[in-house]
């Protein structure tokens, strides 16, 4: 669904609405919303569904001239299954022209989700593929993995392939996490983890880090 832009010098961008659960709610729009913030060019809609069911709706501003967004919903295999399952509140968005690869999965329990480049279990994270690099967010779950980069262990833990190595940060009790970094970085590593520099290997291209308690942030590079 195609928000259009208000009809007003100062509104300018567009919004998609995308229903992923349900698919197609019954959708009522209002007139103009007296005293409201837009005045006489803002409009209420609204969505409804049978009580007591979960939504999954994208949000996607964009300008009015622009490509809508491609979404998809995730898969969750099933052994056996002869029919697709789809995970709930777990999407693939590609942008206009196909910029960016967005992964996401915000579900209200545990789920496991699979893609072409993308490998999920747990509740919420996210993944980015941008420019060939890959960015990574395991939010509440136990691994996220995009490409040949990844997290195995208990979120939160956030990790970024950037042109010189990796960044990162994670957050909550003291723990052990394993970070897969990919083939081309399997040994002659440096970890800077809050500050202390530290040589390391990563036998098969996982480096396993002893997160402290807290929050903390780290780098990874060459000597």
């Amino acid at each position: 669904m195609l928000l259009p832009p208000i009809n007003s010098p100062n509104y300018g961008v567009a919004t998609d609405l995308v229903f992923l659960s349900p698919t197609s709610p019954e959708i009522a729009i209002a007139p103009p919303m007296r005293g409201g913030e837009a005045g006489e060019y803002g409009w209420a809609i609204s969505a409804r569904q049978t009580a007591g069911q979960n939504w999954a709706v994208v949000i996607y501003p964009r300008d009015k001239e622009m490509a809508p967004p491609t979404v998809d919903m995730l898969d969750s295999p099933v052994d056996g299954a002869s029919m697709r399952h789809f995970v709930p509140g777990g999407f693939r968005l590609v942008s206009p022209g196909g910029l960016a690869t967005d992964y996401v999965v915000a579900a209200a329990g545990p789920v496991w989700a699979v893609a072409d480049d993308f490998r999920f279990t747990g509740q919420q994270g996210v993944a980015r593929l941008r420019d060939g690099r890959v960015s990574v967010s395991l939010i509440d779950g136990t691994e996220i993995r995009c490409r040949e980069i990844g997290v195995f262990g208990k979120g939160p833990v956030s990790l970024t392939q950037t042109a010189d190595g990796f960044t990162g940060t994670a957050d909550g009790s003291q723990r052990d996490i394993y970070l897969v970094l990919g083939r081309n970085w399997t040994s002659d590593l440096v970890l800077i983890l809050n500050g202390k520099r530290e040589k390391r290997d990563s036998p098969n291209g996982i480096l396993a880090v002893e997160l402290p308690e807290g929050q903390c942030d780290f780098t990874i590079e060459r000597p």
